[in-house]
């Protein structure tokens, strides 16, 4: 339900890609992921410079505070990223990282933050990388991962790392 993914072209040429995970299931959650996703993709929240991952971390704290949301909240991660020199901008709040898979290698993207519409005025991080040519982002949400095996038992993180990773030892998770 409030799962979303989003990307889009900024008027600078660079891409602001993103994802956020409204709290629950059910069309409340997703209500509020639409409404947000829009928000993003509109690029209008006052005051907000959509080239900077801080500032829409608190654009969108501001635009959906829980209180007004019958006490939902979301994490989101926004990156954007300079297609001439590779170079990934970004910011989290509560969500999981981003991962960098490179050269047989999984870099964990992590950022540090509460999630949003719960704290006013949090200190959100920026955070910078330069990504290489030949080496793919993954961003995703707790879904992802937040599954249930045969027995019942829910995957956590470690395990869908851990699988990540075999993936990427095998060739089998991305082909180059």
């Amino acid at each position: 339900g409030g799962d979303a993914l989003g990307y889009h072209f900024l008027p600078d040429g660079r891409l602001a890609i993103y994802v956020l995970d409204v709290c629950g299931h059910g069309v409340a959650p997703a209500l509020l992921s639409v409404a947000a996703l829009t928000t993003l993709r509109s690029v209008r929240l006052p005051g907000v410079d959509f080239s900077n991952p801080v500032s829409v971390l608190s654009g969108l704290n501001r635009a959906f505070p829980s209180s007004s949301h019958n006490g939902m909240f979301f994490t989101a991660w926004y990156g954007v990223l300079d297609l001439g020199t590779h170079q990934l901008h970004y910011a989290g709040a509560g969500h999981p990282p981003a991962l960098w898979i490179h050269k047989n290698t999984i870099e964990e993207l992590e950022t540090s933050g509460p999630m949003l519409g719960v704290v006013d005025d949090c200190p959100w991080v920026d955070y910078k990388t330069q990504l290489s040519s030949g080496g793919h982002l993954f961003i995703h949400s707790d879904g992802a991962y937040e599954i249930s095996d045969k027995k019942g038992n829910v995957l956590r993180y470690e395990d869908f790392l851990a699988e990540i990773k075999i993936g990427c030892a095998s060739g089998d998770l991305i082909s180059h």
